[in-house]
């Protein structure tokens, strides 16, 4: 960070030296932009970030935060586990993109993404590629899909025989008892990554930790690689294994007790039964929301991830938000998005008969409305829709979801 700092600080000067030839500044005229009008330096107060004068050098401080750097470096490879960043961008593998000109279109992709060569998203990593990717990953030590076995794997690619340094290091920095990484992953991840994702009153965080109420289970979705399968998926591939290991283990443990634990073993016994209820009412929660969900990320991440306020209980904050825009979903205060005509097609319809823009917003413009063959920017509703409302419904009533949008409103 320090050799970028003075990169920077060597570009600006060079920026300002073009300026003073570009515009015939004199020297007088430069030293005084420099030193200011009254030829006195700045006051640096040894707080000031910006250049402070040291034996006669200019010297950029850099503010370094080890806690900030260290959380950043782990929620990088977070994303490069789910398939979101390119490893191979740190590997010196594969090349930095160029920068595009200032006034070229914005691409599609950031620099750092896992693109292919027409710099578009990739499903699947490309044939050998250093690490296995998953949109899907899990809390739970061992596992194929454990998020902190996957953050480790991209340590190990990038840092190679330092990687047992970096981990240690990494979780000192970070504050995690033992100087492991996992115990962040479980606590702190999640604050920081929707902190990073949000700007003003926005919200959109990108990578989704859906799990039991105490958060000691949890599955981790990424939201660029979700579909309405997703939790139909989560709830057969993941949670009911996980559930049925969890059960037969306190099986076990109850069998070995006997009639007569001790106190450690009731003490384990109780631990697991408590996790096992735990578990038993994430399916049951799961079995409930996914015939809901057809996540359309065009509807805002707040909008799609409204339907499972229950499934992150286990952060109050985030489910408390999420449930406030269930309860907006559910009044008609979002009748514009994708989720609102799927769950509440009878009102939505209706709704586009009196209002352009929701009939715009539903594809249903020239169904209800009609335009003015003397003014092109005038539209009228018209007499009779195109199709019949009540065929429109028809078209767009899901048995399935409105069983489960009862059942989730008891």
């Amino acid at each position: 960070m320090s050799e970028v700092e003075a990169r920077l600080a060597s570009i600006q000067a060079e920026i300002d030296d073009l300026c003073f030839v570009a515009y015939d500044f004199s020297e007088e005229n430069r030293r005084a932009t420099v030193e200011g009008f009254d030829g006195a330096e700045a006051d640096f107060d040894g707080d000031d970030p910006e250049l402070e004068p040291d034996d006669g050098e200019d010297v950029r401080l850099v503010d370094l935060d080890p806690p900030g750097l260290a959380a950043g470096l782990v929620a990088w490879a977070v994303g490069v586990g789910v398939g979101r960043f390119d490893v191979r961008l740190a590997t010196a593998e594969r090349a930095w993109p160029v920068e595009p000109d200032p006034f070229d279109p914005l691409p599609v992709c950031s620099p750092a993404m896992l693109t292919g060569d027409d710099r578009l998203p990739l499903v699947e990593p490309p044939a050998g590629y250093p690490l296995s990717v998953s949109p899907v990953l899990v809390d739970d030590a061992g596992h194929e899909l454990d998020i902190t076995g996957r953050v480790r794997s991209v340590f190990e690619v990038v840092f190679r025989d330092a990687a047992d340094a970096w981990w240690s290091d990494v979780g000192a920095a970070l504050g995690v008892r033992g100087g492991e990484v996992d115990g962040w992953l479980a606590k702190g991840f999640f604050d920081y990554h929707l902190k990073t994702y949000s700007r003003s009153r926005r919200k959109a965080p990108v990578l989704w930790p859906i799990g039991t109420k105490s958060g000691t289970y949890l599955v981790w979705l990424y939201a660029h690689r979700v579909s309405a399968d997703s939790l139909f998926q989560v709830l057969h591939d993941v949670v009911v294994p996980k559930l049925g290991v969890e059960d037969r283990e306190l099986t076990r443990l109850r069998q070995e007790a006997g009639v007569n634990p001790s106190a450690s073993q009731r003490k384990a016994i109780d631990a697991q039964e408590r996790l096992v209820a735990e578990l038993r009412e994430l399916r049951e929660e799961l079995e409930a929301v996914a015939p809901l969900w057809a996540p359309d990320l065009n509807d805002g991440i707040v909008v799609v991830l409204a339907p499972l306020w229950r499934l992150f209980a286990h952060h109050r904050a985030w489910s408390t938000e999420l449930k406030k825009h269930w309860g907006k979903l559910a009044r008609g205060d979002y009748d514009w998005a994708q989720l609102a005509m799927r769950l509440w097609a009878e009102r939505v319809v209706l709704k586009c008969a009196k209002d352009r823009s929701l009939a715009i917003a539903h594809g249903l413009e020239d169904v209800f409305w009609v335009q003015d063959a003397a003014n092109d920017e005038k539209w009228y509703p018209r007499k009779e829709p195109t199709t019949p409302i009540d065929q429109l419904v028809a078209q767009r009533h899901h048995p399935a979801t409105a069983a489960a949008l009862q059942r989730a409103n008891t």
